[in-house]
């Protein structure tokens, strides 16, 4: 089946909520909530931000595969591409997906289970008619999105799921803050943003160490000149030997990185986005 083969885009559960973040980015959120419930409870993983929401048309086009065209013009501060980041991210980590989203006092909500999917043959996405038993639906403010990760067979090994979830949460913390550094650390020209697990605010992490004394700005035109010359003084060392870690190194981490650029993305605009479209709706009864 075409859903679960995209859960195998390869993800880590650090870049998966790197790129529900980037979404909350692109909707103009200033406050980002990372929620992990207490280890004696059932696992799951919830995103919300005060962004500014989705009407229910807008939630059910986002929860179409493939839902934005990468040919498409797009805001400067839209850091999507082709539509699928919200499915492949999630679908990545686990098999239960809701998003509930708020705009102008309206609540919407749609969830994609891949049990439910695969028990009825058919891309079904239930909308649900109570939305009160959801977990921290209470979260949602005036306006915003809340994303929930349930079923989470991927986000962590086998065994203690909860325990082995609450561990690879350090991981995260660090990803994000180097990841999103320049918007945590209110660098000028970028938005600031608040990132927090639950409770605890994320601090930037900048690789550049742009504010420490010794750090010289240079210009990107100076720094097109040095390069010929930085080059030359490193293979000439040892600087590029693997033991060690390095400017380079880190550059083309950043640089591979799919919360970064999205360069590991493997749809293209030469998939067919009415073919990956095609699915129904089902509202739940209460």
């Amino acid at each position: 089946m075409l859903i679960e083969s995209m859960r195998d885009i390869g993800y880590s559960l650090e870049t998966a909520l790197a790129d529900i973040i980037d979404n909350s980015i692109t909707s103009n959120a200033s406050h980002i909530d990372i929620l992990v419930p207490p280890v004696d409870t059932e696992p799951r993983l919830g995103v919300v931000d005060n962004g500014v929401g989705m009407t229910e048309d807008e939630l059910l086009n986002a929860m179409r595969p493939g839902s934005q065209n990468p040919l498409d013009g797009r805001n400067a501060t839209d850091l999507g591409r082709f539509g699928l980041g919200l499915k492949t991210a999630s679908f990545s980590q686990c098999r239960k997906l809701t998003v509930v989203t708020r705009q102008n006092g309206v609540t919407s909500a749609a969830i994609w289970d891949l049990d439910y999917v695969t028990k009825k043959n058919k891309w079904l996405v239930q909308i649900p008619e109570d939305i009160t038993s959801i977990p921290w639906v209470d979260r949602l403010k005036k306006r915003g999105t809340l994303v929930i990760w349930e079923c989470l067979d991927r986000a962590v090994g086998p065994g203690k799921i909860q325990e082995n979830l609450t561990q690879r949460i350090n991981d995260v913390c660090g990803h994000l803050e180097l990841v999103f550094h320049r918007f945590l650390s209110k660098e000028r020209g970028k938005r600031s943003i608040t990132i927090k697990i639950n409770e605890r605010p994320l601090n930037p992490f900048d690789p550049f160490h742009s504010s420490h004394p010794a750090t010289i700005p240079i210009s990107t035109q100076g720094l097109f000149l040095l390069l010929p010359r930085i080059f030359a003084i490193l293979s000439s060392t040892s600087a590029l030997s693997f033991g060690s870690p390095n400017v380079l190194q880190i550059a083309s981490w950043r640089a591979s990185s799919p919360s970064g650029n999205r360069s590991r993305r493997l749809f293209t605009g030469s998939v067919d986005l009415e073919v990956l479209g095609q699915g129904e709706y089902e509202r739940m009864k209460s």
